[in-house]
């Protein structure tokens, strides 16, 4: 039983394996605010940064939110790039894209108008971003399951079960 399809790691390579900037990240809010930004960022196989960047107090929120758009878009000071090209350098993966382009969406609105450049930061974050669980689920025209016994599926509950079956040397 193949873990994924010939056609489905082509699809994983070109759009995730292959980009030299990988920038994981994941949002936390209460109520109306955006509270916490946890953020990996990889350029190739080596880990470049690590934050979590979390609001101290509601009177630092713009402070906040312009630390974490910077933060987010760590990889484009280091590429001059127009965005047809950032799509093959740089990858942004969420862990609930429609959460986080939500909040993406609401910092570009916010920006467009005090700040253009941070709102062109954001909206290119937005563009490039994924969603991590699309590489756990099959489609009928593109089978791409990584692990072959979740049968498509991404949850950490079965994920768990998953793995508590194996001994601590069989899980790779």
């Amino acid at each position: 039983h193949s873990l994924y399809s010939k056609e489905g790691y082509k699809k994983l390579k070109k759009e995730l394996l292959e980009i030299e900037w990988k920038v994981y990240y994941d949002f936390e809010s209460y109520e109306d605010t955006l509270t916490q930004l946890s953020l990996q960022i990889f350029r190739g196989k080596e880990l470049y940064l690590k934050e979590n960047l979390i609001l101290e107090g509601k009177e630092e929120l713009e402070e906040f939110e312009r630390e974490l758009i910077l933060k987010l878009a760590t990889p484009f000071s280091q590429l001059v790039l127009e965005l047809k090209e950032l799509k093959k350098k740089v990858v942004y993966i969420s862990f609930n894209k429609t959460f986080e382009c939500e909040w993406l969406k609401k910092l570009f609105d916010k920006y467009q108008e005090k700040d253009r450049n941070l709102a062109i930061l954001v909206q290119f974050i937005q563009l490039l971003t994924i969603d991590l669980s699309d590489w756990f689920k099959c489609s009928k025209n593109l089978s791409l399951n990584l692990i072959g016994p979740l049968e498509g599926a991404h949850s950490l509950k079965k994920l768990t079960k998953l793995v508590a079956e194996k001994k601590y040397s069989e899980i790779e």
